[in-house]
């Protein structure tokens, strides 16, 4: 067997590999195949030399504050008694962080394009989850079919070619806002707007101060705001009329403004020591409870709370943010390691729309790393966050590996 087919059975293995990711298994809550196979991975990159090859201060100063957090976390449920259920999910769920990572490194640092045939398998993963496995993932448009599918076209799409790109952004942002998928729409006009400041940066080596970037921004940003309050008779083809509309916002709102007060609540009570995984305190849930209604959620308090504590996934504090939940979970260094997590994937972003090169995934790249950066501070680290935040920061930090560039320039 020539070294050619050796490598081409190697890439073939991985995609396949990558095909089992979202697969779903329960050993210490809900896991993914794919995590398990990463995990083994995580083993060889931190044993066979090429964490050292690889790392440089900002890699190694994450795996210090993931240290510190894991600890901080593992006092927490000691301190408050957290049951092995919880704890045991909760510990898994922080390790998985880190395994996802370092495994995606090691294939990385491997061979680049044993990088992108995972991901291009762990797509073809969510579509198989989409058509085959029913249930959640058939939910319509926002937890279904949008996320396999805008994936698969901005991987497939050349990002060297402008125009192509530039249509189909658009496209899928309107398409989007009238779906009434709100978050998906912005990482999509966001990412349009990062491309076009990419490619005048590459072309004039500015952008910062430009005045007609700025006008573009402002633009954009009124288009957006335009489509988002004043198109409801578009995105009611997505509902059975207006009103079911407004209230399906309403209390999307009104659940994310809850969790905002109650991570509030909870940090203020306990800001250095967390209230461990899973954290649960029946004052903190009524408050929860009682702020939803108020902003207009719908739901009477105490139905809703009724509901909930029969529920043992859902009767924790619901945060909705990765930082703020980690911060309620494992304390203070809980909220550091995130922050810290949350900064360095806008610098590795930065850099990487200020590099001289523009890759065919480059767009791909830019929309996955918008995705996650906001869903550090917008949605809750549960189900498969773990496994795209450490995708998100893996695919910027590869790059700049891969080009030698420097992630703090001067």
């Amino acid at each position: 067997m020539s070294n050619k087919q050796g490598i081409k059975i190697k890439e073939i293995f991985i995609f396949g590999l990558g095909a089992l990711t979202w697969s779903e298994i329960n050993l210490v809550g809900k896991l993914y195949i794919g995590e398990i196979i990463l995990a083994i991975y995580a083993i060889m990159f931190l044993t066979s030399g090429v964490y050292k090859e690889y790392s440089n201060k900002y890699l190694k100063t994450i795996f210090l504050l993931w240290c510190l957090y894991f600890l901080s976390l593992i006092i927490s449920d000691l301190y408050r008694g957290s049951t092995f259920l919880d704890y045991s999910r909760g510990w898994s769920r922080a390790v998985f962080l880190l395994t996802n990572a370092f495994g995606l490194f090691y294939l990385g640092a491997k061979n680049k394009s044993y990088l992108y045939y995972w991901l291009s398998g762990s797509i073809i993963s969510l579509w198989l989850q989409y058509l085959l496995m029913g249930g959640y993932s058939m939910n319509g448009w926002k937890f279904g079919l949008s996320t396999p599918l805008i994936f698969s076209i901005l991987l497939l799409v050349n990002s060297r070619k402008n125009k192509l790109v530039i249509l189909i952004l658009a496209l899928l942002g309107i398409i989007n806002i009238i779906l009434d998928f709100r978050s998906m729409a912005g990482f999509c006009f966001a990412s349009l707007f990062l491309y076009l400041l990419s490619i005048r940066y590459k072309k004039y080596g500015y952008f910062i101060k430009d005045v007609k970037v700025s006008i573009l921004a402002f633009l954009m940003i009124l288009s957006f705001a335009y489509l988002y309050n004043y198109s409801q008779k578009l995105v009611a083809i997505s509902a059975d009329n207006t009103e079911e509309l407004a209230q399906r916002r309403q209390y999307s709102d009104a659940f994310r403004i809850a969790g905002f007060y109650a991570g509030a609540k909870a940090i203020a009570e306990s800001p250095i020591i967390g209230l461990g995984s899973w954290a649960k305190s029946n004052s903190i849930f009524a408050y929860w409870a009682y702020i939803q209604y108020q902003a207009g959620g719908g739901w009477d308090p105490s139905t809703l709370m009724d509901k909930y504590t029969n529920l043992p996934e859902q009767n924790s504090i619901q945060t909705h943010s990765q930082i703020i939940q980690a911060w309620v979970e494992a304390g203070i260094l809980g909220f550091v390691f995130f922050i810290y997590f949350f900064i360095i994937l806008i610098k590795l972003l930065i850099r990487f729309l200020e590099s001289p090169i523009i890759e065919k995934e480059f767009i791909f790249i830019v929309f996955f790393s918008i995705q996650n950066i906001y869903a550090l501070l917008l949605s809750p680290f549960a189900g498969g966050s773990r496994l795209l935040d450490a995708m998100a920061l893996v695919l910027l930090y590869n790059f700049i590996f891969k080009y030698n560039l420097i992630i703090d320039p001067k």
